[in-house]
C-alpha cells in the first residue's frame, strides 16, 4: 500500500513524493509533513482532495510501522487504516 500511495503522490507532487520516500523511517518524516500541511508563506495553493487523503494515509501507515516516532495518539491514525 506504501509503495502504491507514494507512486501516486510522485506523479502529481515530484518534490513531496521524493522527500517522502527520503524521510520515511526518520523523525524527519513528521518534520516534513508538518511543513507541507501549513502554509506559513501564504503562497501554496494546496493539494488536491486526493492527494490529501493519499497523505493521511502515509501518515497513518509511518504511525504504525515507527510508532516510536509517532508525534502522539489521538486515536485517527488507527481507524484510517484496516
Amino acid at each position: 500500500m506504501k509503495d502504491i500511495l507514494l507512486m501516486q503522490i510522485l506523479a502529481e507532487y515530484p518534490r513531496v513524493g521524493k522527500a517522502l520516500k527520503l524521510f520515511w523511517g526518520h523523525k524527519e518524516y513528521n518534520e516534513f509533513t508538518d511543513s507541507i500541511f501549513s502554509d506559513d508563506t501564504g503562497t501554496r495553493h494546496g493539494f488536491s482532495q486526493d492527494t490529501m487523503t493519499d497523505l493521511i494515509k502515509l501518515q497513518a501507515l509511518h504511525d504504525r510501522e515507527f510508532p516510536e516516532l509517532a508525534k502522539g495518539e489521538d486515536g485517527w491514525s488507527a481507524s484510517i487504516l484496516p
